[in-house]
């Protein structure tokens, strides 16, 4: 019986040292694998949270405008190929744009770890011109302001014509027409909200300037008979300047131009300088 005893006792002991084993390889290899895990995760924490914010920007994006000078927009803001999302200031750039760039808006968003986005917002356009560009004729639109917001003829909107000797280069988002010149854009834009069929019965607008201050000089286009205003124009102002026309044009009388400039209609016949 005793040796019967210490057989049964060996067996177990015999077959108790590997499965001892097992247990302690399958521990090393868990072991192993969550530490493996957490270095990993550990890299990646390291990588997405203090080294790719201090890298160059991986995508520089610009909506709205679509046709803007995107290099001019990036020098004008201070963005180089090393700028980053740690080293970028947005309220800085959108202020440094804004000394450049005169659109209704300028949005600047940096997005982590690498992306910026700079969104513009331009006004509508109330108003376009002609001049030439690489010797041909380009329309230029600009918005109540003078800004241009867009050139080319991409643009299918119908608005009226302004001429005149005073334009600047036309450049998306500067002046086109110096802010001294464009006080009357504004009421322009009220009547294209208010009362678009009067701007169809106008032919062209001319800006003419003066020593202080311009006059407008306005074509109809049904009567070869032009009106000479001060700075401004609003709705009532054109409704009265298209029924001067009509009665002048209709009186048969030879006319070149009515001169409103004082509020009181005086006629000026063809030949004859307005002054």
């Amino acid at each position: 019986m005793a040796s019967n005893y210490y057989s049964q006792r060996d067996f177990f002991e015999t077959n108790r040292e590997p499965k001892k084993k097992r247990i302690n390889w399958e521990r090393a290899v868990k072991v192993f694998l969550i530490i493996t895990a957490v270095i990993l995760v550990g890299m990646e924490i390291i990588w997405w949270f203090i080294i790719t914010p201090f890298m160059p920007f991986s995508q520089l994006e610009i909506s709205g405008m679509p046709n803007i000078d995107k290099e001019m927009v990036f020098l004008n803001a201070g963005i180089t190929e090393k700028s980053s999302f740690m080293n970028v200031n947005t309220t800085q750039i959108e202020i440094a744009l804004r000394k450049v760039y005169h659109f209704e808006s300028i949005m600047v968003n940096k997005s982590f770890p690498s992306t910026l986005t700079i969104t513009i917002k331009s006004a509508k356009a109330v108003a376009m011109a002609f001049v030439q560009l690489d010797g041909k004729t380009t329309p230029v639109y600009f918005d109540k302001n003078g800004v241009v917001v867009h050139v080319g003829k991409d643009l299918t909107q119908s608005l009226p014509l302004i001429s005149g000797n005073v334009f600047n280069e036309p450049s998306l988002g500067e002046y086109f027409i110096p802010p001294e010149f464009a006080t009357f854009l504004p009421g322009l834009e009220q009547i294209q909200k208010g009362a678009p069929d009067l701007l169809l019965a106008l032919s062209e607008i001319r800006i003419d300037p003066r020593t202080y201050g311009y006059d407008l000089v306005i074509y109809p286009t049904r009567h070869p008979v032009r009106v000479r205003i001060r700075e401004s124009l609003d709705r009532e102002i054109l409704r009265y300047m298209l029924l001067l026309i009509d009665v002048a044009a209709s009186s048969g009388s030879n006319i070149a131009e009515i001169d409103f400039r004082s509020g009181t209609a005086s006629y000026i016949p063809k030949g004859a300088s307005s002054g």
